[in-house]
């Protein structure tokens, strides 16, 4: 059996999941767990933890078994920077901007990750996002970021 790391591309996501599993139960448990008749809020963190923990180590076992993939696992450096490069101007806007305009701006840029995009669909995709977010977490979930006016 020939073993490449760079051709397994489900044992490194895997190992990926699983280390973020545990890590999110280790961490959780700075939390009050309380019971499950009364759970605290540590309880549904840890939880989801070992549980995203027990999918990642059954992907990574699973993949032992499998063919290699036929290539290596190419990173797309210029798709990534822009994604996290959205996520760092969202962090940036937010407070001084408001969520209307932190959210439109960011996800403008996230969607120049895909080139096939027209500005039109940049656009309408902006402003769904846009809406969405604004009606979940505002009027929703009632969590009140200054809108931006």
């Amino acid at each position: 059996m020939q073993f490449n790391l760079l051709k397994r591309r489900n044992l490194i996501s895997g190992i990926l999941l699983a280390a973020v599993g545990i890590f999110a139960a280790v961490y959780a448990q700075r939390y009050n767990m309380g019971s499950l008749a009364r759970m605290g809020p540590g309880f549904f963190p840890v939880v989801l933890g070992v549980l995203l923990g027990f999918i990642g180590i059954a992907l990574a076992a699973v993949s032992l078994f499998e063919a290699l993939d036929e290539e290596p696992i190419r990173v797309e450096w210029r798709k990534a920077s822009i994604i996290l490069g959205s996520i760092l101007i969202f962090a940036l806007l937010l407070r001084p901007a408001g969520l209307i305009l932190a959210t439109g701006i960011s996800t403008f840029i996230a969607t120049m990750a895909d080139q096939k995009l027209t500005f039109y669909k940049r656009a309408l995709i902006t402003f769904a996002v846009t809406v969405i977010t604004v009606v979940i977490f505002y009027y929703l979930l009632n969590m009140r970021f200054s809108l931006g006016w």
